[in-house]
């Protein structure tokens, strides 16, 4: 029987028989030959050698035979993976848990890479130390937790660290960055996995200064002040303006008592230093002129060279400390006996005769004034007669200087107060300057 197409068939027994031979040929080169001739995979390494436990590592496998590949497993579980050519494969590992065979099946067979990759457990945190530190960043702690080997990243409420080293798989050290004060998650990233420290690490709240006691003093400084607050622990020091206070005492973490420096005039800034941060108050204290000293007029304006005699000055801002005010004459000093705002008195010290200044300070200035040191005269005595007393008797008389006035002793009888001798009689000199 004959057709139209490529074969026919006849009813002969031998022709049907070379049909099937050259069917069987056909067969065997168009689908035999292609099986037989692929290569069976070859896996050679594979990077990294290990990763979490949760699965999710990248590993590039590399080979031969990759062609075609159909399945990538990590022990017994299947991996997702990309044929990149014929010699390299990229997979993400499954979940899993210790050391498990990596195989690769492709149309010329199955290659399997005994112990090729390790799970490890994901990293933890667990403490740090010191579990508080400054706002302002930089303080040095330690990062407690487990597998903590090939970390390459530490935050500390999602700001990475300044620094940090590894020191083993339980500690990492690492330096504070700066970040708003509070309870922040200190978080270790690693190649297996991210360890979350949630409420690990407290950032100190900074110093707040919330009043003066006083607000104003003069320019000379040295105004007793007492600053109340929030957060002054470990202060190191207090500025106004740009000068630093002095007599600094912290009295706890809500009060510091100082004495102020000196200043310009002006309203300047208050600081507080302290290891959390400087707190700054604007214009919280006003610096003022310090009003001058004045003297007006001194009483009196000479005395004998001896000294020893009071002298009074009158003006204004003189102060009622006695120790805060000094007045000298010449290059000598006197002994200040009375002080108050608009009055001061002082003992003339002794000097030789002639003109002297008179320096009056205090901080509110100086003033000079001139006084004058006069030698003393002595009155002649007349012996014979006493006013209306007639000196009867004298015997022992004998004439002593001392350093105010001459005197004469000596037994002296008078009438008609006495008839007879009056022993340890004593006579002042009137004495005058001359």
């Amino acid at each position: 029987m004959k057709g139209k197409g490529l074969f026919y068939f006849t009813r002969s027994p031998q022709s049907l028989r070379m049909a099937l031979v050259a069917l069987m040929f056909i067969l065997a080169v168009g689908v035999l030959v292609p099986f037989a001739s692929a290569s069976a995979p070859v896996i050679t390494s594979i990077s990294p050698v290990t990763g979490s436990t949760s699965g999710g590592t990248s590993v590039i496998i590399t080979g031969t035979g990759f062609t075609g590949a159909t399945a990538v497993t990590f022990g017994p579980s299947s991996a997702a993976f990309t044929a990149n050519s014929d010699t390299q494969i990229t997979a993400t590992t499954p979940s899993g848990s210790g050391i498990v065979d990596v195989n690769v099946t492709t149309p010329g067979g199955f290659n399997q890479y005994t112990q090729a990759f390790t799970y490890v457990s994901p990293p933890t945190v667990t403490s740090v130390l010191p579990p508080t530190g400054s706002p302002l960043g930089g303080t040095s702690v330690t990062i407690i937790g487990t597998n903590l080997i090939g970390a390459n990243a530490v935050t500390f409420g999602g700001t990475t660290a300044t620094s940090f080293n590894i020191v083993n798989a339980t500690a990492i050290t690492a330096g504070t960055p700066l970040h708003a004060s509070g309870l922040v998650t200190v978080n270790v990233t690693t190649p297996n996995g991210t360890a979350i420290g949630t409420g690990t690490y407290t950032y100190n709240a900074a110093p707040i200064i919330a009043s003066l006691n006083v607000t104003s003093g003069t320019v000379a400084g040295g105004t007793p002040i007492l600053i109340t607050g929030t957060g002054f622990t470990g202060a190191t020091g207090v500025t106004f303006g740009s000068n630093a206070a002095t007599n600094v005492s912290v009295a706890g973490d809500t009060s510091i008592s100082v004495l102020t420096p000196s200043n310009a005039a002006g309203a300047v800034n208050v600081g507080v230093i302290t290891p959390n941060g400087t707190a700054t108050r604007s214009s919280a204290y006003t610096y003022t002129a310090i009003p001058a000293l004045t003297i007006s007029s001194y009483t009196p304006p000479t005395g004998p060279t001896y000294g020893g005699n009071t002298i009074t000055f009158y003006g204004t801002n003189i102060g009622s400390s006695l120790t805060a005010v000094n007045v000298s004459f010449g290059s000598n000093y006197a002994t200040v006996t009375l002080a108050n705002n608009t009055a001061l008195q002082a003992t003339a010290p002794a000097h030789v005769a002639g003109s002297v200044n008179v320096v009056i300070s205090n901080v509110n200035g100086t003033v000079t004034k001139s006084y004058l040191y006069a030698t003393p005269v002595i009155a002649p005595v007349n012996l014979a007669t006493a006013g209306n007393y007639e000196i009867l008797a004298k015997s022992g008389i004998t004439t002593t200087p001392g350093t105010h006035d001459t005197s004469i002793t000596g037994d002296i009888a008078v009438s008609p107060i006495a008839a007879t001798a009056m022993t340890g009689y004593l006579l002042h000199l009137v004495v005058s300057l001359g």
